[in-house]
């Protein structure tokens, strides 16, 4: 079974129909839990700024994805280039699809446990799910 969490200001309907839909990509049906929520700071001039992230918790067999929050614009995919592979920088049109790509790249790791955990591999995962997700949604 998948257990998914929304802490985010996003619909709950639709953040679980992504969530599932990703995990599909990968063939994960059961024994993960996902978590979304935003990661909000507040500036030294009482700005409210975000960013996405995410990683993934091996013990407790869960990932957490911290999205845009409602409004502002996700930033550009960059992956790791320490290790090996390539993979492109891509554009990510709103928030679904930046949590398509964080909860891909940190399926992957799911999947490549009990290691050694390849950031590149997880890297094209992320780029694969967000392709694959732009031609499911046209």
């Amino acid at each position: 079974m998948v257990t998914i969490r929304n802490d985010s200001r996003y619909p709950t309907r639709e953040i679980k129909k992504l969530v599932r839909q990703t995990l599909g990509y990968q063939d994960i049906t059961s024994g993960i839990s996902v978590v979304v929520c935003h990661h909000v700071k507040k500036t030294g001039l009482g700005q409210e700024r975000t960013w996405m992230g995410g990683y993934y918790d091996v013990r407790r067999r869960t990932i957490v994805a911290k999205i845009v929050v409602p409004g502002l614009e996700p930033y550009r995919y960059v992956p790791y280039t320490r290790k090996r592979g390539t993979c492109p920088s891509f554009d990510l049109a709103d928030w679904r699809e930046q949590l398509v790509a964080l909860v891909a790249h940190e399926a992957k790791h799911h999947v490549q446990r009990p290691g050694p955990y390849v950031e590149a591999d997880a890297d094209l995962a992320a780029y694969r799910a967000v392709t694959y997700y732009r031609e499911d949604t046209r």
